[in-house]
């Protein structure tokens, strides 16, 4: 049977957070610092939490989980990296966070940035407590009290997120609109109190169904549960309701002291999503329109949002030789792939490149070069690049005289993603070109 509230070491709150640990993310510049907030965490439970001091793990840890706190743990006159800075203000705009600053003298310079400052030295059990009573504001604020389901508010950030993620992996979420299709026939015949038992049966059988990635809301209609389902297409969805379906056909519930069998019939819509421009309250509507003028027990699918969105590509080409630049920007000028939309740029060696601010957006970034250039080596320039965040947008193609094995081999473990031996064709540069992009896609 569904217990209504559970404890959860802070206070108690609704089942319904679906027994997911909060996730807590812990940013430290100093590795001793690290090592020691890991060893007072070794015996948590309260929380999931991940503790670094790479930029890297950062953007990887908020891609991956959403933290409701984030602690930023830094020695006094230590400032915070503005790559890091740059990716939690980013990511504070999607959803509400709880930001703790542990540095006293950062507190009148960063005020932008965090929501509570915790003083240094500082006391680790007293930073843990801080952490625990904001975990329990913050959930709080993401729950539905009549369901104990994730609420409203709590969708429109994790749909945020999502289309962020689908825009920048090119791989599609999905929506599913749930409701029981007896549902009114059930309020009239067993009561307000039978049919609430019956929702939570039916609400504890899609927890149990769905996968730890999944999240389940309940919003606007009584009778409606919502699945957003990250990295899952139309067909997975599909699969994922018969599964439910088959398993879970019958309900029992107590009514007027006696066992109650009821037969679940499921009406849903399936919505994929591929494109990052979608807003949810258009999706929302666009479904529940549906969902109001289907037959009993009946699954369809909105396919209003499967159109790749057409996609930016940066292209730049370093090559000092002026004649082999032009016939290499007629090249990328002539390339057409659907989905994609070149800007082309070129420069004569990669310090004028560098120096530009061309390379400075979040677009993905084919970068055409020789290996020999004025003033830094193709070599220097493919360090540079990889040292930079969000260095796999970058998709480096290097052109070379030298064809020894070694060197090949060397420029591959530099980061090269191509490499091509001149002289060559210009049709084999394309399909490099090509393959490279289908791959990224």
């Amino acid at each position: 049977m569904r217990t209504t509230f559970v404890s959860n070491g802070l206070e108690e709150r609704p089942q319904g957070f679906y027994e997911r640990k909060p996730f807590v993310l812990f940013i430290a510049k100093d590795e001793n610092i690290v090592s020691n907030m890991e060893q007072m965490l070794v015996d948590e439970h309260r929380f999931l939490y991940s503790v670094t001091s790479e930029w890297k793990q950062v953007e990887l840890s908020l891609h991956s989980q959403i933290p409701i706190v984030i602690v930023l743990l830094h020695k006094d006159g230590e400032t915070v990296d503005p790559v890091i800075d740059g990716m939690i203000r980013q990511f504070c705009e999607y959803f509400k966070v709880s930001v703790v600053l542990c540095n006293r003298e950062m507190a009148v310079e960063q005020t932008r940035l965090p929501h509570s400052f915790f003083a240094n030295p500082y006391d680790r059990k007293g930073l843990i407590e801080l952490v625990r009573k904001l975990i329990q504001l913050r959930s709080i604020s993401y729950i539905d009290l009549e369901t104990g389901l994730l609420n409203q508010l709590f969708f429109e950030r994790v749909y945020k997120w999502q289309l962020a993620a689908c825009k920048r992996t090119k791989v599609p979420f999905s929506l599913v609109f749930l409701s029981l299709s007896s549902y009114r026939e059930w309020k009239d015949t067993y009561g307000l109190l039978t049919l609430r038992k019956i929702k939570e049966e039916w609400i504890d059988q899609i927890q149990e169904k769905v996968r730890d990635s999944d999240f389940v809301f309940s919003f606007g209609q009584e009778n409606e549960v919502i699945l957003l389902l990250p990295y899952t297409g139309e067909e997975e969805a599909r699969s994922f309701l018969k599964r439910f379906e088959n398993d879970g056909k019958q309900l029992r519930v107590s009514h007027d002291e006696t066992e109650l069998s009821v037969d679940l019939h499921l009406s849903g819509v399936v919505v994929e999503i591929r494109q990052s421009s979608v807003e949810h309250i258009e999706v929302t509507r666009k479904a529940r329109e549906m969902m109001a003028s289907l037959d009993v027990s009946s699954v369809v699918t909105v396919d209003d949002y499967l159109k790749k969105e057409i996609e930016p590509i940066k292209v730049t080409i370093i090559e000092p030789d002026e004649v082999f630049r032009h016939v290499l920007v007629n090249l990328m000028n002539r390339l057409e792939m659907d989905g994609f939309e070149f800007q082309i740029k070129d420069f004569e060696d990669g310090q004028s490149f560098l120096e530009s601010d061309y390379y400075q957006s979040a677009h993905t970034h084919i970068v055409i070069l020789n290996d020999i250039l004025p003033h830094r080596s193709g070599l220097e320039l493919v360090y540079e690049l990889r040292g930079k965040p969000n260095t796999n947008k970058y998709l480096i193609t290097m052109l070379s005289t030298r064809r020894a094995e070694e060197d090949m081999i060397y420029a591959f473990e530099s980061g090269v993603d191509e490499y091509i031996v001149k002289p060559f064709t210009i049709h084999l540069l394309e399909a490099k070109i090509k393959r490279l992009l289908r791959r990224y896609r």
